[in-house]
C-alpha cells in the first residue's frame, strides 16, 4: 500500500516490477500501471506527475513543449541546443511515445550506451542504423534531427509504425542509403529529392495518391 510523491524530479526510468504493485498508490498501479506512479517522458499531469484517475490521465505536452522526465507536472518549452547523438535518440524516443513501445529494451538507460539500445547499431560509436519495425511507434518522428545530427546514419526502418514522417533536412544525410517506411501512413513525398545516397528507398502500402512525383526522379546516388 505504498504511497510514493515522486513528480518533478529527473527519473529516467522506471522498474517494470513496480508497475504490477497492485496495491500501491491507493490501488491505483492496478488501472493505471506505471502511469500510477510517474507519467512517461514527453507526458504531464498538473495533478502530482502521475495518474490517479480516469478523467485526469497523463497527457501529451503540446509541439514546441517537451518533458524530458517522469512525472512532470507541466511541460516547459523545448531549448534550443546542439544535439549530440544520445540527445537525438532521446528526442525520437519522447517524439514517438517510446513509453508504449512494444520492446524498448535498454532506452534511456543511464548505464547503457545508446548503442546498446534496442534497434540501434553503431559502427564505431556512430549510430549507422535504426530499425524498430512493428513496434507500435507514433507521434511526429523527428526528422530533422536525424538527418542533421547523425551523421554516420545509413539506415531507417520504421516499418508498420503510424508516424508523421517527413524528408525534412534528408539532404544533410549524405551516408543514408537504406530508407523503409512502410506502412506508416505516409502521404507526401515532398523533400525526397534531396537525398544523396539513398539504393533502397520502401514506401510501400502508404496513402500517396496520384501520379508520382518528378521529385522521385532527382534522387541522387553514388
Amino acid at each position: 500500500r505504498m504511497q510514493l510523491i515522486l513528480n518533478d524530479n529527473k527519473f529516467r526510468g522506471i522498474a517494470e516490477e513496480l508497475c504490477s504493485k497492485n496495491e500501491w498508490m491507493g490501488g491505483d498501479v492496478r488501472s493505471f500501471q506505471c502511469m500510477a506512479i510517474m507519467c512517461p517522458i514527453g507526458y504531464y499531469n498538473v495533478g502530482g506527475g502521475r495518474q490517479a484517475t480516469e478523467d485526469e490521465p497523463c497527457q501529451k505536452c503540446p509541439e514546441n513543449t517537451e518533458a524530458r522526465h517522469l512525472g512532470a507536472t507541466k511541460c516547459k518549452p523545448v531549448t534550443q541546443k546542439v544535439l549530440s547523438q544520445r540527445d537525438v535518440l532521446e528526442l525520437f524516443y519522447e517524439s514517438t511515445d517510446g513509453h508504449f513501445w512494444k520492446v524498448r529494451e535498454n532506452w534511456l538507460s543511464e548505464t547503457v550506451s545508446e548503442c546498446g539500445w534496442y534497434g540501434i547499431t553503431c559502427e564505431n560509436n556512430q549510430v549507422v542504423e535504426i530499425a524498430l519495425p512493428n513496434n507500435e511507434l507514433s507521434g511526429k518522428l523527428p526528422s530533422e534531427a536525424l538527418f542533421n545530427r547523425l551523421p554516420s546514419l545509413k539506415r531507417l526502418d520504421f516499418t508498420g509504425n503510424f508516424i508523421d514522417a517527413s524528408f525534412a533536412g534528408i539532404g544533410n544525410a549524405t551516408k543514408l542509403t537504406s530508407l523503409v517506411l512502410a506502412s506508416t501512413g505516409l502521404s507526401s513525398m515532398d523533400g525526397i529529392g534531396k537525398a544523396q545516397s539513398l539504393i533502397n528507398l520502401n514506401l510501400q502500402s502508404n496513402a500517396f495518391k496520384g501520379p508520382i512525383r518528378n521529385e522521385l526522379f532527382s534522387i541522387t546516388s553514388s
